[in-house]
C-alpha cells in the first residue's frame, strides 16, 4: 500500500532532514571541557565521577531544573545522551527559525528550501551575523544551559502560528532551565501580548495569567536562594562579576564599539522589511526597543545589578532571526534569472561542505584540540586519583576536574552565582594567583598554607612555564611535556 503524504507532512520531513544536515556540521566539544563544567550537579548524583568534594559542587546551584534534566537522562541511558540532546537543540533552532521566516517566503519549493539552509549554515558558522553582542549568544559548540535559549525561537514560531498557548510554555521552559532568561522572557511576552492586544485577541487575560502563573516559580527560586539584603556583599560580588570576572558580557564600557552599529543596522532593516507582518513586527520590535532602552539606561548609570541582567542579552535571538528574515525576502527577490542547477544547489552543497568536511569534521575546533594536547595528564591523574585528594592547579585548566574525577581547588571559568559564594570564589582565585605567582619557595610555602586552611589540597600542578625550578621543596608526583605534578605529602619542610 502506497501512502500518500500531504504538502505539510513532505514539508516538514524536508526540514527534518535539511536541519540534520546542518546539525551534522556543528562539532561538538569533546565531554568534559569548557561549560561542561555545568555537568558537576547532575553527575555528582549518579557517582559517575566522585566530584562531591569539589568545592563547584557544593555552591548552591542555579540551575536546578537543567541538573534534572540531565540527571535523568544520564542515568536511564549514558553521559553520550548529552551529545543528542544537543544535536536536537541544533535541529529545533533551525527549524523554528525556518518557520518565523515561513511567513515572509514565497513559492517555497525545494529550491527554497536548499537556499535558505545553505545560507542558515554559513551565517551559523561565521557568527558575525548570528551571534549578539557582548560576545554572547544561544548555541554553540558546547552544551550548557543556556543551549535551551533555542526554546525563544521555537516559542516565536509557535507564537507567529497562532499557537498561543504552546508559545507561552516553550518561552516559560527556556527560563526554567537557564533562569537568566527571565529578563528576556519578559521582554518577548510584552511584545506577544501587544500584538494580541492589537487584533483584539479575546484569550489575552488567559494568556497573560497563563505566563504569570508558570512563570513566578522562577521568580521565588531566583529570590529565594540568590536575593542577599546585604548591600556590602552585593556591591562587593557584583563588581567581581562586572569589573573582573565577566567585563566582555557584563561591562558595556568593555565590550561596547563600533562594531555593535552592525546589529543594531541588521535589526533595523529586518524590522522594516517586516513592518506588515504584524505577528513578526510587533514582538520583535517590543523586544529591540525595550533591550536598547535598558541598555542606555545602563550606560548612563553604570549600575552592576542591572549589568547582571544582561538586557542586551535579547540581540542572541534578535540578530539571528533578523538575519534570516533579510535572506528570506533576498529569496523573493529571485525571478528565475538563475538556474537552480547553477546557483541555489551548488550553494547549498558548498555550505555543507565548507562546514562539515573542512571546519567542523577535519579540523578540530580550539577547544577539542586543547583537549587532546593534555589528554596525557588527564589519563595518568585518572589512573592515580587514589593518590590525589584535591588539586592546585592553574587558573586555566579547568577541564581537569571532569576529565579525571578528581576536585580542584577553584579556576578562572567555573564562578559561583550567589554574592556571598562569589566573593569566597574570588578569594580562592587571588590565593591561587598568589602561589603561581611568587617566587621562592617560602613565599609559597605562606600561600599553601593559607590554601590548606580553606581546602586540603595534596597535589599541585605547574605549567614548565612557571618558575617551577623554585619549587624544589616537594617531590615530583609526574612530569609531562607541558605540565609536572607535585606531591605535598612529600614536602620539606612539612605543610
Amino acid at each position: 500500500m502506497v501512502i500518500k503524504l500531504n504538502q505539510e507532512k513532505k514539508e516538514f520531513i524536508i526540514l527534518i532532514i535539511l536541519s540534520s544536515i546542518f546539525a551534522l556540521t556543528v562539532q561538538q566539544n569533546y565531554l568534559f571541557q569548557g561549560n561542561h563544567a555545568h555537568l558537576i550537579h547532575s553527575l555528582k548524583n549518579i557517582n559517575f565521577i566522585d566530584l562531591n568534594n569539589d568545592w563547584i559542587s557544593s555552591i548552591t546551584n542555579h540551575v536546578p531544573i537543567f541538573t534534572f534534566f540531565n540527571y535523568i537522562f544520564i542515568k536511564f541511558f549514558s553521559i553520550n545522551i548529552i551529545y543528542i540532546i544537543h544535536f536536537l537543540l541544533l535541529i529545533i533552532t533551525a527549524i523554528s527559525i525556518f518557520y518565523i521566516c515561513k511567513k515572509i517566503l514565497k513559492n517555497i519549493n525545494f529550491s527554497a528550501y536548499c537556499f535558505w539552509f545553505a545560507f542558515f549554515i554559513i551565517l551559523f558558522h561565521e557568527k558575525t551575523f548570528f551571534n549578539g553582542v557582548a560576545g554572547q549568544g544561544v548555541l554553540n559548540h558546547v552544551y550548557q544551559p543556556s543551549s535551551f535559549g533555542v526554546l525563544f525561537f521555537l516559542s516565536f514560531a509557535l507564537f507567529i502560528h497562532g499557537k498561543y498557548y504552546l508559545s507561552i510554555l516553550s518561552l516559560v521552559a527556556s527560563v526554567y532551565f537557564h533562569p537568566t532568561y527571565l529578563l528576556h522572557s519578559g521582554f518577548f511576552f510584552i511584545g506577544y501580548i501587544l500584538f494580541l492586544i492589537s487584533k483584539k485577541e479575546t484569550k489575552t487575560f488567559n494568556i497573560i495569567i497563563t505566563y504569570l502563573a508558570l512563570i513566578l516559580p522562577v521568580v521565588f527560586f531566583l529570590f529565594n536562594n540568590f536575593i542577599i539584603f546585604d548591600q556590602t556583599i552585593n556591591a562587593q560580588a557584583q563588581k567581581i562579576l562586572v569589573e573582573n570576572r565577566i567585563p566582555h558580557h557584563a561591562n558595556i564600557f568593555s565590550w561596547l564599539s563600533i562594531k555593535d552599529l552592525r546589529p543594531l543596522i541588521l535589526i533595523s532593516i529586518s524590522l522594516y522589511l517586516v513592518k506588515n507582518f504584524k505577528e513578526i513586527f510587533i514582538p520583535l520590535l517590543s523586544v529591540f526597543l525595550l533591550s536598547i532602552s535598558l541598555s542606555i539606561i545602563q550606560y548612563i548609570i553604570n549600575n552592576y545589578w542591572l549589568a547582571l541582567l544582561f538586557p542586551w542579552r535579547s540581540f542572541v535571538f534578535l540578530v539571528p532571526i533578523s538575519s534570516l528574515i533579510i535572506i528570506s525576502f533576498v529569496k523573493n527577490l529571485d525571478s528565475g534569472r538563475f538556474s537552480k542547477l547553477i546557483f541555489i544547489y551548488p550553494l547549498f552543497i558548498i555550505a555543507v561542505f565548507l562546514n562539515f568536511f573542512i571546519d567542523s569534521k577535519i579540523n578540530l575546533n580550539k577547544d577539542n584540540l586543547a583537549f587532546k594536547k593534555n589528554s596525557e595528564i588527564y589519563n595518568y591523574l585518572k589512573s592515580n586519583k587514589n593518590d590525589i585528594k584535591k588539586l592546585l592547579v592553574p587558573l586555566d585548566l579547568p577541564d581537569i576536574r571532569l576529565n579525571t574525577g578528581i576536585p580542584i581547588f577553584v579556576d578562572w571559568k567555573h564562578h559561583a552565582f550567589k554574592n556571598d559564594e562569589i566573593i569566597h570564589w574570588y578569594k580562592r582565585v587571588k590565593l591561587n594567583e598568589s602561589f603561581y605567582n611568587s617566587n621562592n619557595d617560602k613565599d609559597m610555602l605562606a600561600i599553601l598554607r593559607e590554601i590548606k586552611k580553606i581546602d586540603e589540597i595534596s597535589h599541585v600542578i605547574f605549567k614548565k612555564s612557571n618558575k617551577t625550578n623554585n619549587f624544589r621543596m616537594c617531590e615530583k608526583f609526574g612530569v609531562f611535556n607541558d605540565y609536572i605534578i607535585y606531591n605535598l605529602k612529600l614536602c620539606k619542610p612539612k605543610l
